[in-house]
């Protein structure tokens, strides 16, 4: 995804990540910028700094959320949840992995950086 400035028509960012055809949308007061692909995740940046915010991967039983620090939220408690970690080749399930590798489950009603 690039960002352009409309004033004078030069690139002022440059967002990887997505591949193939890329939806966007800018919040409101345009300092958020969504993108999603085919893969179906959605990815939020900050505009001003193009600074990756979190990415939401959805689940049958609804969201997760996974911040570029490793922290996650997740929208069910559902055991049988589809997101999941692989590292190393090895599959983890939610909460497995809190407190190795900075991966962390933030609370329901803790905040998402930048947001």
């Amino acid at each position: 995804v690039h960002l352009w400035e409309t004033t004078t028509g030069q690139q002022i960012r440059k967002l990887t990540g997505h591949h193939g055809r890329v939806t966007v949308a800018f919040s409101p007061d345009s300092t958020t910028l969504a993108t999603s692909d085919n893969s179906g995740a959605v990815r939020l940046w900050t505009t001003a700094t193009g600074t990756l915010l979190a990415t939401l991967v959805s689940a049958p039983s609804g969201w997760s959320t996974v911040l570029p620090d490793g922290g996650y939220k997740s929208s069910s408690d559902d055991t049988g949840s589809v997101v999941w970690w692989a590292v190393k080749r090895r599959r983890f399930e939610i909460d497995d992995l809190n407190g190795i590798a900075s991966i962390r489950r933030l609370g329901p009603d803790d905040p998402i950086p930048g947001l």
